[in-house]
Parts: structure tokens; C-alpha cells; sequence
């Protein structure tokens, strides 16, 4: 070899050995999005685990791989998919996760609080684009853009009150349906009940790098009712404030007074947690943490489960259930151990425990968790066993928290500018004038058109768009379709879906229907799913399986789910519906979104389908209601029924409303599942005879006091098929005689209701609410109420309840009420509404501040009390 040869192969060495040399320290300088080396292959190997099980939508969720990443954004992706539920493995594309992750990376790099938030706080409360079961969207960019020149000067813990701040002047506080809206759905519509309040709250804290996550109490134990808020993590400790209601500064909310008489307070944390908070549930997606302890002082409980010879017995189902809307909800369902052990660490109020065998067997018994430590159980009943029980449950005490700085007058300043700023938006949505043109444009009912227009909010323009479209096929049905969808579905349906529904409804069998078609085949709401259009596909991809029938149809249709679709429940750990097409695509799906993608398959087919309100069965019509069974050869039979009717007592005075006074229950082999019967739903409004499942049941009946604790009543029985029963509703009376809490001098010649009120608050908000379905009530009783509020904004807010009888009057800066504290010696500064009644001697007989869900009720027990 030549010389030149040798120098210039030496040369390529060299320059080889220097670019490999460049490159590898180019890797290594990349450092891991995950650092715990055992945790990032733990993460790896869930991830191909899970591209195994969506293969189905492999080129969808998959293909941005192919893409240049990162190593940071890699690795991200992959925790993204690793903890995925099934939900947004079938409704999403990968390029919507790998905004999602860019983002987040953007945040912790622009913000100057991005560097000293631990990885682990990042990757759970920062990083995860899904807060809890809302629709998701493209929020967190666009609330980038919006928040970001308003924070990047700030503290951490001065940019999230400025984020709070930001969200109300976008979103204010209204009880809505269960399915919780996307964050930009919740400002197109300017309001939303908290769980999509809190959604909102975290998805903006997160947009700019806070971590930040919901906090859920999932029932409260002194009334009826549940709240969400939201916790961020700033200087290294977890802070909480109220979502859309801004305080000078954290750990500051209405709700200080409910949370200390909370029995449970849990978040979600997105993937494996390795955290040091107290795990209330570990599953393979998700870790449930308790943090009730942020907020009271808690216990924890133990309940021993032995048989008759004293031998502890493994693998018994136990609920620890928190009575709430009429029945008792489980805050931990889980078996005991080897030694008959289950545990759970709570608050120091009442604890009922269900323990049940897998033969047929079971107890209940009541644990006061301020004075008990371990409960131990024999299982002395029998499924089958008719009797019946009182309990006496008791939440925890009330208590005064420290409301030092709470609000000031700039906060309160600023708080109405707010107000404003969003109220001028809403002034944009359509009116009775405004829709009045539209309908006489489209020759359309202007009633019915105005009632649909005026509940779009800010959603009008895709029913504007939809109207412009339909008016070319002429159809009959155009308006119907509006009307016959959910009233939330019209805040952020688009016109393709209402289009899709309008366009390819058809109907098959229409001479067996009776007038069905319109509600259960036209009609694209099926459950509390996000509406999509799903119609033309399957006519398209399924029409092979319509049949001479609707009963040959449907066992078609089930033939095909239980050949194509796999079922995984624990995957789709949020309960989020499956989109329909992106099921059949990824055919892989949990029993909830089964049972969705059925009935959009037969109505799409032109056959009248439901899921049946009660037991969420899915059902078709062929002349009478037909339940569908994907676990047995006998796909589809009309099931046996048994028949029951509800009765009241003479000596129940109260008219009994569903999930309120009383509810029922059927058994499953585990628990007693409450049937779903409409909310607030009165019983003399139940059908004469209802159509229930054979079985073994409980009815439940609470009769809520004013200091929270509950009369309960429980009869278990068992009812045959072809059997009917009269089930009575025997709700317990208050027998306890008045007791005297205060006194306070008025110049009244009657027993009177004092009341201050701010409508504007969510506990307000929460009473006007309550007190609406008894106006009737309140008039008959003719008692002297007098409201109290401190402006005349809120006078006029007020005014309705003069209808009811009621004074209205302003009280300026507040003086008559501070007037009543200093009288009555009650903590001053109480959250409103503050509420008291006063007997014509100035005895106070009833007190309550802030938020209890039922307050009207109990005032009209109290009225007939004293009456008496």
C-alpha cells in the first residue's frame, strides 16, 4: 500500500472514530424524560404491551413515531401511551399526544418555574393532557397563548391565582348533566358544575407548567351532594383553590367549612406512582391517592371478617359506604386478606360495612370511626332474607375553619370586573329577537327554534351552519333533531354530526314502532357520550347485517361485536365512551362502550335501540322492548320481570323524591347497585306498576337532619318473577323536640326565617336550586321569610322569590348581619348564606351557614314542626 493510501486511510479512521466519538457524546448529553432507569423500563415494556392491543388504529396512534423526536419527547410519548385508557386510545390520532407533549415541554422551558419542578410532579400533574372523564380538545395551546403574557413575570404562586382569575372571567359556576364538557365546550358555553369547572381550573394551571391536578370528594358526608376543586404544587407542597372563584391567595375556598367534615378527598395520578402520598387504590394505569389527611385529621379502620368457628375468612367483598342521595356509596370497595383483614383510612364520621361471600352470604353493621378502631363481622345473613334495619348515621362534627384573608376589596373588585367581562360575552348569544329571523329564513317553528338557539349559548354558529345545510334536503325532521338531543349537546355539537344523523336516518321497521323512531333512531345521543357522526359509516361498513327483522338484525349485530370486539373493562380506567367508529376500528372496548356502539349500529340500521335507564342493558323494539346478552347463547330474549309500586305513608308528610328520600337497589354477587331511576324524581310520578329485574333488592330511605346526620331505614326482600310488591316508603320521623341555640331581639309577631344570600356564589347558587321545585310548598305554609343580600345587582337576582312570599331587602355593608352575630354570638364572618329561625320569643331554633344541599327542605320540616 502506497503511502497516500496509508495516510489517507488513516485519515478516514480518524475522522470515523471522531464522528462516532461526536455522536455518542451527543447521546449521552440527551437526557431522559424518565431517569429512573427500573421505571423507564417498566414504562417501555407497558408501551409495547399496549401497541399489541391497538394494533387496530396502529398507523393513527403509531405512525408519529416515525417522526424525529427527541429523546424527552420519546420517552414522553411512550408514559403517554403506556397509562392510556381505552377511550383515548380509540378517539384520538398521535399527533394530538405529540402537541400535548410539546407543549409541556414549551411551558417547563419559557417558565421560570419549569426547572425546579421535580420530574415525578412533572410527569403526573404537568405532562398527563386528560384531568379526569371531559371531552378533550386542543385547550392547552390555546390557553397558552392567552395566559402566558399574564404569568411569565410572576411567582409560581402568584401565577396560579392569575390563572384562577383568567378562568373566571371565561367560566362561572351552573349544575349541569353528568358528561363533562371539554374545556374550550366550557367556554363556549361560560358556565359548568364543578367537575368541569375543576377540568377547566387544571387544564388552563397546566397550560403554562403549574402542576396542577382535581381533587374530588365523591360524596360529602353531612349532605347530599359531591364537589370537585384543585390542588397545584408550588415551593414544593400541594395548595388548593376553588376552580373559577378566585381568593387573594391558596388553601382559601367556600367549600373550608365542608371539606373539614369530609370522609374521603382523592385525586388520580395518570401512570405507575411512586410518590410518597398515601395510595387509596394502585391499578396498572392509574394510582387513586387519598388525601384526606391534607384537610382533616384522619383514622384508619379495620374490619375483621370471621365464620362461626372464630376462623378468619380471605377473599370477602367489603364496601366501606358513606350514606349520600339515598343510598350508601362505597368509598373503598376491596377483599380482605389471608388474615380477613380489609382496611381504609377516613374521617370521623359513620362508616357502614357490607361484607359479602361469593355464597350467597353477607352483613351490615355500622362503625362510629371516632370511637372504633376494628369492627369484626360474621356474615349472619343470607341473600334471600327478608328484614329489615334503622340506622342512625352520623357525619362528622361541624367545625369553623380559619378564614383569615379570604377576600379584600380588590378581590372583590376585580371579582366583578370579571363578571362583567364574561357577562358581556354571553350578551353575544342569540335572543328571542335574533331567532325569530332565523326561523322565518328556514320556515320553522320560532318557539321551538328560540328555545334551541338561546340553549346553544356560544355553539350557535354550528347550528347556524347546520340549519344552512339542512334547508337543501327539505327534511321534516330538521328541528327534531335539535330538540330531541341532550341540552349540553347543543353547546358544542358541530353541524357534520348533526348532519351525519339528519341525513342518514332511516327507518326500517316502521310499522312496529309506535312513534320510537324519532327519540331512539334520529336521535344520536344514546347515553352521556360525546356526540360524533357515526350513521353513514356504518351503513356503509354494516349494512350486510341488516335482516327481515329487527330480531335477526340484532343478533347479526351481536354475532359480529362478540367476533370482532375484545373486552377489556379495566382499561378504560375513566369510563369514557368509546367513540363508535374509533371502536370499530380499534376493537378493543370496555362493556359501557359495548353496549354505546350496539345500539349506534341499529339505529344506523334504521332499528329502534336503547340502553335501558335503570340497568343500563342494551335493548332493541320488536313490538315490545328486547334486552340484548353478549355472555350467553340466547343473544337476545324479553326478560323476566317482576313488578313494584311505590307507596307513602300517611304519617310521611313530605312528598318522597328518588335519590333524595329513597332509592332501590338490586343485588349483583358483590354489592347492591342503585337503579338508575331519574333524579329527584317524585313518587306519586312513578308509573302505577314499574317493571323491575327478578332478584334479591334493598330500599333505602334517609330522612337528612339539619346538622347532617341522617334516619335511615333499610328492607331487604327478594321478588319473584310475575311477582308484585308495594314498596313503602317509610322514611323516619324527627321526633326530637326544638332545641334553643340562640337568641335574637326582632320586632316580629311571628316565627321568622332570616336569610342573607349571595346568588352569586355556588352555595347560593346551590339554595336558589333547591328552593325552586318547592315554591307550592313555601306558599301553602305562608311563613314570614326575609332574604337579606348587599347590593342591588343581587336584589334583582333575588326578586323571583317574592313569588314564593318572600321579603327581599338590601342590607347595606352588611350591618343587620353583623348585627345578628353580635346578638347571637355565632362565628362571625360565616360563609353565606347564612340562615336562621327565630320563634316570636327570639329563640333561635335552626341555624346553618354556607353550603348544605337540601336547606329549603329542611326550613319546610322545620315550619311544620313549629306549626304543630
Amino acid at each position: 500500500m502506497s503511502l497516500q493510501h496509508k495516510i489517507s486511510s488513516l485519515l478516514i479512521i480518524v475522522l470515523t472514530t471522531l464522528l462516532v466519538g461526536c455522536s455518542t457524546e451527543m447521546a449521552e448529553s440527551e437526557t431522559h424524560f424518565i431517569t429512573n432507569v427500573e421505571y423507564r423500563t417498566q414504562v417501555e415494556q407497558q408501551f409495547e404491551k399496549v401497541k399489541l392491543l391497538a394494533q387496530g388504529r396502529s398507523t393513527e396512534l403509531f405512525d408519529v413515531f416515525k417522526q424525529q423526536l427527541s429523546l424527552q419527547e420519546r420517552e414522553a410519548m411512550m408514559f403517554l401511551y403506556a397509562y392510556m385508557p381505552l377511550s383515548d386510545l380509540c378517539n384520538n390520532n398521535g399527533d394530538y399526544y405529540l402537541s400535548q407533549v410539546r407543549i409541556a415541554f414549551q411551558t417547563r422551558e419559557q417558565l421560570s418555574w419549569g426547572a425546579a419542578i421535580p420530574e415525578d410532579v412533572f410527569r403526573h400533574f404537568v405532562l398527563p393532557y386528560r384531568i379526569n372523564n371531559e371531552d378533550s380538545d386542543s385547550s392547552r395551546s390555546v390557553f397558552f397563548k392567552e395566559i402566558y403574557p399574564r404569568v411569565k413575570d410572576l411567582s409560581i404562586e402568584e401565577a396560579a391565582l392569575e390563572v384562577n382569575h383568567w378562568c373566571h372571567e371565561k367560566v362561572n359556576y351552573k349544575g349541569t348533566d353528568g358528561r363533562t364538557i371539554s374545556p374550550l365546550g366550557a367556554i363556549k358555553t361560560a358556565y359548568g358544575r364543578c367537575g368541569e369547572e375543576s377540568t377547566f381550573t387544571v387544564t388552563a394551571l397546566r397550560s403554562v407548567g403549574i402542576p396542577a391536578r382535581q381533587v374530588y370528594t365523591p360524596r360529602w358526608a353531612h349532605t347530599d351532594d359531591n364537589h370537585a376543586w384543585v390542588e397545584v404544587f408550588v415551593n414544593n407542597e400541594w395548595k388548593y383553590l376553588g376552580a373559577c372563584e378566585p381568593k387573594p391567595k391558596l388553601n382559601i375556598g367556600w367549600f373550608d367549612a365542608p371539606v373539614l367534615r369530609a370522609m374521603m378527598v382523592h385525586t388520580k395520578a395518570y401512570g405507575q406512582y411512586l410518590g410518597s402520598e398515601k395510595v387509596l387504590g394502585v391499578h396498572n394505569q392509574y394510582s387513586v391517592l387519598n388525601l384526606l389527611s391534607n384537610y382533616v385529621p384522619v383514622k384508619p379502620i379495620y374490619v375483621k371478617i370471621i365464620d362461626d368457628n372464630n376462623t378468619a375468612l380471605e377473599g370477602v367483598n367489603i364496601d366501606f359506604g358513606l350514606y349520600n342521595y339515598a343510598e350508601f356509596y362505597p368509598l373503598k370497595s376491596i377483599e380482605t386478606d389471608a388474615n380477613g383483614f380489609a382496611s381504609l383510612t377516613t374521617g370521623m364520621g359513620d362508616i357502614r360495612i357490607f361484607a359479602a361471600d361469593k355464597k350467597d352470604h353477607f352483613a351490615v353493621k355500622l362503625l362510629s370511626v371516632i370511637t372504633t378502631d376494628t369492627i369484626i363481622m360474621t356474615l349472619d345473613k343470607t341473600i334471600g332474607e327478608e328484614y329489615s334495619l334503622n340506622l342512625d348515621y352520623n357525619p362528622p362534627i361541624a367545625k369553623t375553619p380559619d378564614t383569615t384573608g379570604s377576600d379584600n376589596y380588590e378581590n372583590k373588585k376585580r371579582f366583578k370586573y370579571e363578571d362583567e367581562l364574561r357577562e358581556k360575552y354571553i350578551s353575544t348569544f342569540y335572543t328571542e329577537e335574533k331567532a325569530l329571523v332565523l326561523a322565518t329564513k328556514y320556515g320553522l317553528d320560532t318557539a321551538a327554534l328560540t328555545k334551541v338557539m338561546i340553549n346553544s349559548r356560544g355553539n350557535y354558529s354550528e347550528i347556524e351552519n347546520y340549519l344552512e345545510q339542512a334547508s337543501k334536503l327539505e327534511s321534516p325532521f330538521t328541528l327534531t333533531l335539535l330538540e330531541v338531543i341532550a341540552e349540553k349537546d347543543l353547546h358544542d355539537i358541530t353541524a357534520d354530526v348533526l348532519m351525519d344523523n339528519l341525513s342518514n336516518y332511516r327507518i326500517t321497521y316502521d310499522n312496529i314502532y309506535a312513534g320510537k323512531s324519532e327519540e331512539y333512531i334520529l336521535n344520536p345521543r344514546i347515553q352521556l357520550e360525546r356526540l360524533t357522526a357515526y350513521k353513514s359509516f356504518f351503513q356503509e361498513k354494516l349494512e350486510y347485517l341488516d335482516a327481515e327483522s329487527p330480531n335477526e338484525t340484532a343478533n347479526n349485530v351481536i354475532d359480529w361485536i362478540k367476533e370482532n370486539i375484545k373486552i377489556e373493562n379495566d382499561l378504560n380506567y375513566y369510563k369514557i365512551t368509546l367513540s363508535p367508529i374509533g371502536l370499530y376500528d380499534l376493537k378493543v372496548s370496555d362493556e359501557k362502550s359495548r353496549n354505546i356502539f350496539f345500539v349506534a349500529v341499529m339505529r344506523s340500521l334504521g332499528v329502534v335501540s336503547r340502553i335501558e335507564q335503570a340497568t343500563f342493558k342494551p335493548q332493541y323494539f320488536d313490538k315490545e322492548w328486547v334486552d340484548v346478552n353478549f355472555d350467553s347463547d340466547n343473544k337476545s330474549v324479553v326478560s323476566p320481570k317482576a313488578f313494584v309500586s311505590f307507596t307513602k305513608p300517611a304519617s310521611v308528610q313530605i312528598e318522597p323524591q328518588y335519590w333524595i328520600h329513597f332509592g332501590l337497589a338490586k343485588f349483583d354477587g358483590k354489592r347492591f347497585n342503585t337503579l338508575e331511576y331519574d333524579w329527584e324524581k317524585k313518587w306519586n310520578t312513578f308509573d302505577d306498576k314499574i317493571a323491575i329485574e327478578p332478584g334479591y333488592y334493598q330500599m333505602t330511605t334517609g330522612n337528612r337532619l339539619e346538622d347532617g346526620s341522617v334516619l335511615v331505614n333499610q328492607t331487604y326482600f327478594e321478588i319473584k318473577e310475575g311477582e308484585s310488591r308495594d314498596l313503602s316508603i317509610n322514611v323516619r320521623a324527627d321526633n326530637r323536640s326544638l332545641e334553643t341555640l340562640a337568641s335574637y331581639k326582632h320586632k316580629e309577631d311571628s316565627f321568622v326565617i332570616y336569610a342573607w344570600i349571595n346568588p352569586n356564589s355556588e352555595p347560593g347558587t346551590h339554595f336558589l336550586k333547591d328552593i325552586e321545585p318547592l315554591k307550592a310548598d313555601f306558599i301553602k305554609r305562608n311563613a314570614k321569610v326575609k332574604i337579606y343580600t348587599d347590593n342591588d345587582e343581587n336584589i334583582s337576582k333575588l326578586s323571583p322569590l317574592r313569588d314564593y312570599g318572600f321579603e327581599i331587602s338590601k342590607d347595606v355593608n352588611n350591618k343587620l348581619l353583623n348585627d345578628f352575630y353580635s346578638q347571637t354570638g355565632f362565628e362571625k364572618g360565616q360563609e353565606l348564606p347564612v340562615i336562621a329561625a327565630v320563634l316570636k320569643d327570639g329563640s333561635i331554633v335552626y341555624f346553618t351557614s354556607g353550603y348544605n344541599i337540601g336547606t329549603p327542605e329542611q326550613l319546610l320540616k322545620l315550619i311544620d314542626r313549629i306549626v304543630q
